[in-house]
């Protein structure tokens, strides 16, 4: 259907003359790597769209992990001819394919980033602009030496440069809450020590020495795209440069938000001569679950359910003493029984008494 994410992903190596050859990740140019495309066609109407590509010059044994997400469109959903295919490499370069998948997305709101710790994969993770910046695998991660976190390095051109992933604007529904947590570090790409960064600036100082934000960027949303930053909201934080620090905050869905037909989390405007690196990265749902568009479903049990009836009995309608003419004028007083007494309009005057017996039967 359209709006549903499909997820691609490949093992790719390249070879010239029977050796294994490499290819460059983060250029356009001729010695450029090859990305995974995808094709679809409905009632004329051709679509070719690139949904996966390399994001990091890491290969294993000359094999490179080509991943991505792609969000479908309505001819795309309902095309009548898909299929995918590998093209960008130099034709003098053999290409060979391994473990090609392309597997339906769920919608799972309550986690909206895909592979936050970087389990030995930088897969759906990409870097911001290719020939701009460069991304790769970083050990040890926040969890140790045996622990995996993402790096992005070799930003000189602009601050702009750093880390994406697309997320699932389905979840963006009016009303809901999402808590934002991270580790990061910042790193000299001379030395690979730690830099220090000043948790006082949330803005881009003329120093550059602000820390780490995260952007929520919407695209394609009503009156205009949302950038919204967030600056790390942890009570009386200090960066510590030799270690992993914790980040954390948290938004409400508007309806600009949930506008927007395409939503990524960005992770930049950073000092670029620092590398970034970044683990446990994760958007998750806070308090209530997102309200949805589901219909309200019937009760799972039917029948009528009875009142039981009351232990004890109700109390008798009380009697009602009525008086349809005052007494005249001549005439004794006229005793009427104990109980509750109607009132109605008259014509002539009475004299209401109420005469209180005690227990000895005395007025």
């Amino acid at each position: 259907n359209a709006g549903e994410r499909l997820a691609f992903q490949a093992k790719i190596k390249f070879e010239s003359s029977g050796a294994t050859a490499v290819c460059n990740p983060y250029t356009w140019g001729s010695d450029r790597c090859s990305d995974f495309f995808m094709y679809t066609y409905t009632q004329g109407i051709r679509h070719y769209r690139r949904v996966a590509w390399i994001a990091s010059d890491d290969p294993v044994d000359g094999w490179y992990e080509i991943a991505g997400v792609y969000t479908l469109n309505e001819d795309q959903a309902n095309a009548e001819f898909a299929k995918v295919y590998f093209d960008g490499a130099v034709a003098n370069l053999d290409v060979i394919v391994d473990d090609v998948e392309v597997k339906k997305i769920p919608q799972t709101c309550q986690e909206l980033t895909l592979n936050p710790s970087f389990e030995e994969s930088t897969a759906f993770w990409s870097f911001i602009d290719r020939g701009y910046s460069k991304v790769s695998l970083y050990s040890p991660g926040a969890g140790g030496e045996s622990d995996f976190a993402l790096r992005s390095y070799d930003r000189g051109s602009s601050e702009w440069r750093g880390i994406r992933q697309q997320l699932d604007n389905r979840c963006f529904v009016v009303g809901a809450e999402y808590k934002i947590s991270a580790k990061f570090r910042l790193l000299n790409p001379s030395t690979g020590e730690g830099e220090t960064c000043d948790t006082n600036v949330q803005y881009n100082s003329g120093e550059r020495t602000q820390c780490p934000s995260v952007v929520v960027y919407g695209w394609q949303c009503e009156g205009d795209d949302v950038y919204w930053r967030f600056w790390n909201q942890i009570p009386g934080f200090d960066w510590d440069k030799d270690s992993f620090n914790d980040f954390e905050n948290s938004f409400m869905v508007t309806d600009q938000l949930a506008s927007c037909k395409s939503v990524h989390v960005y992770v930049h405007q950073v000092n670029r001569n620092w590398d970034i690196v970044m683990d446990d990265m994760k958007i998750s749902a806070a308090g209530t679950d997102a309200p949805t568009y589901a219909p309200t479903l019937f009760p799972t049990e039917t029948g009528v359910i009875t009142t039981p009836k009351p232990t004890v009995p109700p109390t008798s309608m009380p009697t009602v003493a009525t008086v349809t003419d005052c007494p005249g004028d001549t005439t004794g007083p006229m005793e009427v029984a104990a109980g509750p007494i109607m009132l109605a309009k008259s014509n002539s005057l009475c004299i209401l008494t109420k005469a209180v017996v005690d227990a000895n039967g005395a007025m």
